[in-house]
């Protein structure tokens, strides 16, 4: 009798959800057939884009951008503050300039061009350091000097070491002629930020020393330049990036997760101190250390400094936020999935809808039953998100199909713009240049971010065809798994 009713109970199993929208669910592959469903998911269930023509920037030419544009910030700022004005007496200045450049502070301004062509300096000693272990410590036998191949390397060092060479002493004449003068609280207020940046990557230098001799042994060791070269680098590698989202296994796109969102917040992280440093020097240091006898308005170094601070930002961001980072989290939701709530508690009628198990991958439209309540899988093909986690929720809208994420940094940086082209509407002369030649700036990172907008959106339509249907590749997995 219980082998007879066990019978009919597997007769009649095919035949209770015949009018739901969990018909595939009994076509889902088993946990025996995880291997030939992962292989085939992750095969098909992640569009590919053009990675050639949506690679991000080389890091010398987006420092390259980011100085130009703190260039022009500081030009626009000094045009404001020394203009001269149509009332002064005409013979006191004998020189015929719309500037007074005779009463700008030579130390400051080259100063805050120090602060500004310190972003270069971590390219500089990358290309120093990578020509001198080219040469294979070879660098002073004369064999080596001859040799013409070796002139590309010895003119690297030469101009790389001279940069950096000419940046430190420059830095420490003025420190060492402001403090020669008493003049303590300019040295406070010029070096603050390079000190705290410079404690700040010795800490980090210090803690990855000590790291690697617990983890090696006391005999492990490392150059200045190796250690210096991975302190500065916060985020996760790219080849650990490009992995995400291959598997289909449910733990690891839940781990996969929260790397990405430990990663993702250090990102935005690190590029807000480099905007704050970049308002500092131009806004404040120029107005605090501007002569009394000239007139300025004490509230525009606030309004130019949030620009700053905004436009910074949102440089930073569409770098170290690129497209071929953001593809990676794309397809960590397309193996995420996501749970919509059914309105109303689960009664007796809904009995046959399966329960949410922990571990376990559902199709589109699966139903199934949670603490008291019905959820519907709104996933692309797998859904291994668990119902009612806001985390994952969350994660799936911001980085998912709706592309979010894009659409906010164009809409950021619209609104920059659309606030500069409103300072621009009643300014003067002297502000129209300052906001004009940021705007341009502003222009180019908009272009760049709507590309790449248009391209993702086009290649995520065209890479799922209708022979990607969930129902399709369902019935393919269950072929490949009998």
């Amino acid at each position: 009798m219980p082998k007879k009713a066990k019978s009919e109970k597997s007769k009649k199993e095919p035949l209770k959800n015949k009018n739901s929208a969990n018909d595939n669910f009994d076509k889902y592959p088993k946990k025996s057939d995880s291997s030939t469903s992962n292989k085939i998911l992750a095969q098909i269930s992640t569009p590919q884009i053009p990675c050639d023509a949506l690679q991000p920037w080389s890091e010398a030419f987006h420092t390259g951008f980011i100085m130009f544009y703190l260039f022009d910030a500081l030009c626009g700022q000094h045009i404001y503050l020394y203009k001269r004005y149509w009332w002064w007496p005409a013979g006191v200045y004998s020189q015929s300039s719309a500037m007074n450049t005779d009463m700008i502070d030579t130390r400051i301004l080259v100063f805050i061009l120090l602060a500004i062509f310190q972003y270069a300096l971590p390219i500089c000693l990358d290309k120093f350091t990578e020509a001198w272990r080219r040469l294979d410590g070879e660098i002073f036998s004369v064999r080596s000097i001859v040799t013409r191949s070796n002139i590309s390397e010895y003119l690297t060092i030469f101009i790389m070491g001279s940069f950096m060479q000419i940046w430190f002493i420059t830095l420490l004449t003025i420190i060492c002629h402001y403090l020669s003068s008493g003049n303590y609280m300019a040295v406070i207020l010029l070096s603050l930020p390079i000190f705290i940046k410079s404690v700040i990557t010795m800490y980090h230098i210090i803690f990855l020393a000590q790291k690697c001799r617990k983890r090696f042994g006391p005999n492990v060791s490392m150059s200045y330049f190796d250690l210096h070269q991975e302190a500065r680098n916060f985020f996760l590698s790219q080849e650990v990036i490009n992995h995400f989202g291959e598997s289909s296994d449910v733990r690891k796109t839940r781990l996969d997760i929260h790397q990405f969102l430990d990663d993702f917040g250090v990102r935005l992280a690190c590029a807000i101190p480099s905007a704050l440093e970049g308002a500092y020097y131009i806004c404040y240091i120029s107005y605090i250390f501007c002569p009394a006898n000239i007139a300025s308005d004490a509230a525009w170094p606030t309004v130019h400094s949030i620009m700053i601070i905004m436009n910074m930002l949102i440089f930073q961001l569409s770098h170290t936020i690129s497209p071929i980072y953001l593809h990676s989290a794309y397809k960590i939701t397309c193996q995420l999935g996501q749970w919509i709530k059914i309105d109303g508690p689960a009664n007796s009628q809904d009995a046959e809808d399966p329960e949410w198990r922990d571990g376990e991958r559902y199709p589109k439209g699966t139903i199934v039953r949670w603490n008291n309540q019905r959820w519907k899988a709104m996933g692309k093909f797998v859904n291994a998100a668990r119902p009612g986690q806001r985390r994952e929720s969350s994660f799936f809208r911001v980085f998912g199909p709706s592309l979010f994420l894009y659409i906010f940094m164009i809409c950021f940086q619209v609104t920059i713009l659309s606030f500069q082209l409103a300072l621009m509407h009643d300014a003067e002369y002297d502000r129209l240049i300052a906001i004009c030649c940021e705007q341009f700036c502003g222009y180019w990172n908009l272009f760049r971010l709507v590309r790449n907008y248009i391209t993702i959106e086009k290649c995520y339509q065209l890479g799922s065809p209708m022979c990607y249907e969930p129902e399709i590749i369902l019935s393919r997995i269950s072929q490949a798994s009998q």
